[in-house]
């Protein structure tokens, strides 16, 4: 046999005395580490098609599974956002009535807290009007909640990232008169002038 052969061949080359049956070590070590090599490849490579096919795919399935989950998730996070935006809108109409400007970035977080909560709004009404069921109610309709649930989900996350936005350290800033009356004195008397 050519295994026989290589065997003893190794044997010869490492001084090694084998017998039928016998089994030689740095042979079998060899052809060890090579096999170890090669599957820590394959695992490698099976691990990374796996990351690319498997979890986009739990993803998608994901959305089926978790549909009440996920409207709820949007509710809890458009509550959490009109918490947000009623104290940001408290700081504001202090800080008008001290007669302070306010910052671009909270009139235009304030602007997009009010449109990202009528698009929650209206996902949420449309989930509840939807009819989930196909076939005579005998099923629930996976299509439909597929969309809605993703819909959700995708509103939630954007919903949250705006929220975390709104915590501003100020929300106003002091501003200079337009008209800056000083009085100065000059040798004929007193002197109004404005700048």
């Amino acid at each position: 046999m050519v295994l026989e052969r290589d065997v003893d061949d190794v044997a010869k080359e490492d001084k090694v005395k084998s017998g039928p049956g016998s089994i030689v070590l740095p042979f079998i070590y060899e052809k060890r580490e090579e096999v170890l090599k090669m599957a820590e490849v394959g695992i490698s490579i099976a691990a990374k098609v796996a990351e690319y096919t498997v979890d986009p795919l739990v993803t998608q399935l994901g959305y089926m599974w978790k549909y009440k989950s996920n409207f709820k998730n949007l509710e809890k996070q458009v509550q959490k956002l009109e918490g947000t935006h009623a104290m940001v809108q408290h700081s504001v109409e202090e800080a008008t009535r001290n007669g302070e400007e306010i910052e671009r970035k909270v009139v235009n977080w304030l602007d997009n807290v009010k449109e990202i909560n009528e698009e929650a709004t209206k996902i949420i009404e449309n989930n509840n009007s939807a009819n989930m069921r196909c076939f005579k109610s005998l099923c629930p309709d996976l299509k439909k909640r597929y969309q809605h649930s993703k819909n959700a989900a995708n509103k939630a996350d954007d919903v949250s990232e705006l929220e975390k936005q709104g915590k501003f350290h100020k929300v106003s800033y002091r501003t200079t008169p337009e008209e800056m009356i000083t009085r100065t004195l000059n040798q004929e008397g007193p002197l109004w002038r404005m700048y």
